[in-house]
Parts: structure tokens; C-alpha cells; sequence
């Protein structure tokens, strides 16, 4: 019996999403990511002179 090998048939390895998905969808990573989403918001509105806007983004951050 001759043995021949598929050269097409390569598995690829999975992609980093595919690899840290059930990670980077845990809890702390989508909280910790939300907050400092509201963080960067904050320092902009901060810089805008928005100061009202910014305590609010500041303490929903931090919360």
C-alpha cells in the first residue's frame, strides 16, 4: 500500500482572536476595557473643556 500525503490539506493554526476568545470575552477584560474606554473619553472632554462631561466619564470609569 502506498501512503501519499494530502500537501493541500494543511490545518492553519487558529488566529489569536480564535485562540483568547473565551478570555478576552471574560467579565474583568470587557469591564476593564469599558472603563478605560470612559477614562480616554473623560481626558478628552477634560482637555475640550467639557468639565462637566468629564467628571461624569471620570466616575463612571471608576466605578
Amino acid at each position: 500500500m502506498s501512503q501519499t500525503e494530502c500537501q493541500t490539506c494543511r490545518t492553519t493554526p487558529p488566529g489569536f482572536f480564535e485562540k483568547y476568545r473565551e478570555f478576552l470575552l471574560s467579565p474583568g477584560v470587557l469591564t476593564a476595557a469599558i472603563n478605560t474606554i470612559f477614562l480616554i473619553i473623560g481626558f478628552i472632554f477634560e482637555y475640550s473643556g467639557n468639565k462637566q462631561y468629564s467628571d461624569i466619564c471620570f466616575l463612571i470609569s471608576a466605578v
